[in-house]
């Protein structure tokens, strides 16, 4: 935590990290992950713009932690659940701004949302931001498609 309030960099940080004699503590895989976001909720708890200055300052770090599996994206999106279990709200803004700087896949989160609703017995307070961020993310996608074949047109018809 106090790394992240120094604002050290990147390199910095996954130097520290890489050390695992640090604080006798070995960390290493999902323990090190939810070690890691819970430090991270913390810091960016205070406000919407931690949370974007955190995510930009670090996007490669998580990308390097959270990318080898689906397991350690569930690890991450479990944290947050679990950090923010009484604010839908914050849970949705921080699972969408992990999809839009790709370091969860969708289909990791439709897979964590379906399991999550399965095991839950509070499926009513839970479907209200789960098929929120459905939405959003089909609606994300939708966009990101007819995107592209506005650019494919453009490129056919310059070329004829």
């Amino acid at each position: 935590m106090d790394k992240l309030n120094l604002k050290i960099s990147e390199t910095e940080l996954t130097e520290f990290l890489s050390n695992s004699s640090t604080n006798n503590l070995e960390a290493t895989g999902d323990f090190f992950i939810e070690i890691f976001m819970e430090c991270f909720l913390m810091k960016t708890s205070q406000s919407l713009t931690h949370l974007k200055i955190i995510l930009e300052r670090y996007k490669n770090f998580f990308t390097s932690i959270l990318s080898p599996s689906e397991s350690s994206q569930t690890v991450a999106l479990n944290s947050i659940q679990e950090f923010w279990t009484f604010s839908p709200w914050h849970i949705q803004i921080y699972i969408q701004n992990f999809l839009e700087y790709k370091l969860v896949k969708p289909n990791v989160v439709i897979n964590w949302i379906f399991k999550n609703l399965e095991n839950s017995s509070l499926k009513i307070m839970e479907d209200c931001y789960n098929w929120k961020i459905i939405e959003n993310l089909l609606d994300r996608n939708i966009t990101r498609v007819e995107s592209l074949k506005e650019d494919i047109k453009k490129v056919l018809f310059k070329g004829l």
